[in-house]
This record gives structure tokens, sequence and C-alpha cells, in this order.
């Protein structure tokens, strides 16, 4: 079996998701990821940088294996971060009121 194949299939038994679940966040059929799985069809470059980010895997490790296999945080913006980004309003913090 191809190695990228069987490192999808890790994956997604590592977030415990069936093949039905899996394939709902990545927008494909559940029939598409069996057969990836099985080896019966190679996954797009699309497909595999899309699962990486879903997924938070490291492109290296999916694609040859070469670990780390999560991405660092310090790569991602956390929900903390972007709700502090969101939750600051510049406007009110010149001294502009909008209400009136």
């Amino acid at each position: 079996m191809n190695p990228v194949c069987a490192r999808i299939k890790e994956i997604r038994k590592d977030y415990g998701l069936s093949q039905v679940e899996f394939a709902a966040r990545l927008g494909v059929t559940n029939s598409h990821i069996s057969g990836i799985e099985r080896g019966k069809t190679v996954p797009s470059e699309a497909l595999l940088k899309l699962i990486c980010k879903e997924y938070r895997i490291t492109e290296n490790w999916l694609k040859y294996g070469v670990e780390p296999m999560m991405q660092e945080d310090e790569d991602l913006m956390t929900e903390d971060t972007i709700e502090a980004m969101f939750s600051e309003d510049p406007l009110k913090e010149a001294g502009f009121d909008l209400r009136n």
C-alpha cells in the first residue's frame, strides 16, 4: 500500500472518526476515502493540503513520513488570538461613538 494512503488512514483512526465523518469534514465521499485507504485511489495534491489544514498535520509527515506529524501551535492562529483580534474596537478606543 502507498505510505501516504496508510498515513491518511492513521490520521482518521487517531481522530477516532469513521470514513463518513472524515470524508464529510473534507468535502469528499466516504467511498473516495475508502478507495484511498485501500490503495485503489491516489489522493490529489489539493486533498493532501486540505487534510493537513483540517487535521493540523504537517505535509512532510503526510507525504514522506518525516516527523513531526502535528503542526506546531506557533504556526497556527489559536481561537484566543482570533477572538482577541475581533473583540478590539479601534474606533471606540480612538474616542469615536457610532451610536449617535
